[in-house]
């Protein structure tokens, strides 16, 4: 997981997303989808997702004691 903390209307690739957090591409694209992190799509295909969101995620993760990364047999 990268240290560099986004700024205020930062949006991100899902690849970025995912160094910035330490989660899967597919898990930040599930985060996406539920609705648990800001995002936009574009093109139907391209998500952008918003760098505030993701970090305010990611604290809420961490005090929760929720761990990022890949899980075993991923």
């Amino acid at each position: 997981m990268s240290d560099e903390v986004p700024t205020a209307d930062e949006w991100l690739s899902v690849a970025e997303a995912a160094e910035r957090s330490g989660y899967h591409r597919e898990h930040v694209r599930e985060l996406l989808r539920t609705k648990r992190v800001r995002g936009r799509k574009f093109a139907g295909v391209i998500w952008q997702i918003d760098g505030n969101s993701l970090a305010d995620y990611v604290a809420a993760q961490q005090q929760r004691g929720e761990k990022t990364g890949r899980k075993p047999g991923d």
